[in-house]
């Protein structure tokens, strides 16, 4: 399984629980008393249960009922992607935005997997019409706007959304751990550092940031600091990339 698939499926969860407060607020296009309201309802229960075929089938009998609820399509869509079906997302989320343009977590998701593709100009697009649309989780959407961005090698603006991510929620490692490889890329390790060591401080018990910080260390030079920190990301079950290992080992004259 692709790294791709493994980061969806987090990806997928976060996602999830974003859409079904969107369902539950009434972002979707309102119909008359919808008639899928009883099988919606138990799709969803489905979904966060993790009963990905029985979700499937009832947010299929739901957009049967009600072909004008965009969060069925949305969140089969979900389910879909989870499962590696990205042919059939991807046909879901642009469905979801067919029916209701202005469901912002459908170009949120639909971006995601774009970028997953390596489609990343849509992507970003498609992060750039959620944010200016409003969508509500913004901090999700400025965070992966800004990895866009990264892969694109523009990291001032990486840089950016990141922080805009977390000034909207600054409980956001994941914003932090970002920014840090931003900053990281473009030269400014001290900043990386200092992004990492703020994962750290939030959750001690992460072990990519210790790993990341022991890379910004050994750009630094700091080949003492940065094996400390393998050391930490060793203990946590973490086996770091033997490359930066023999890396780390032949500038620093030390053995693992």
């Amino acid at each position: 399984m692709s790294s791709y698939f493994r980061d969806l499926k987090v990806i997928f969860t976060v996602a999830l629980v974003a859409s079904l407060l969107a369902a539950s607020s009434g972002c979707a296009k309102k119909a008359k008393v919808p008639a899928d309201d009883a099988v919606f309802k138990k799709a969803m229960e489905y979904a966060r249960d993790g009963k990905a075929d029985e979700a499937i089938l009832g947010f299929t009998k739901a957009i049967k009922l009600n072909p004008e609820n965009a969060n069925s399509y949305n969140n089969r869509g979900h389910i879909y992607a989870a499962r590696g079906e990205i042919d059939l997302a991807m046909a879901d989320y642009n469905k979801a935005i067919e029916v209701n343009p202005n469901l912002t977590m459908a170009y949120y998701n639909r971006g995601v997997l774009r970028e997953g593709k390596g489609e990343i100009k849509d992507a970003i697009d498609d992060y750039t019409r959620a944010i200016n649309m409003g969508m509500e989780q913004a901090h999700l959407v400025y965070n992966s706007r800004g990895l866009a961005y990264a892969k694109k090698g523009n990291y001032v603006q990486s840089i950016s959304d990141c922080t805009k991510a977390i000034e909207l929620n600054p409980g956001y490692l994941e914003a932090y751990n970002n920014r840090g490889l931003a900053y990281a890329a473009k030269g400014d390790v001290d900043q990386a550092i200092l992004d990492f060591s703020k994962i750290i401080m939030y959750n001690p018990n992460i072990p990519l940031a210790y790993f990341n910080r022991a890379v910004a260390y050994y750009k630094k030079g700091n080949y003492d600091k940065s094996w400390e920190d393998v050391y930490k990301a060793q203990a946590m079950g973490m086996k770091p990339d033997p490359r930066f290992l023999d890396a780390l080992q032949n500038d620093s004259g030390r053995r693992r």
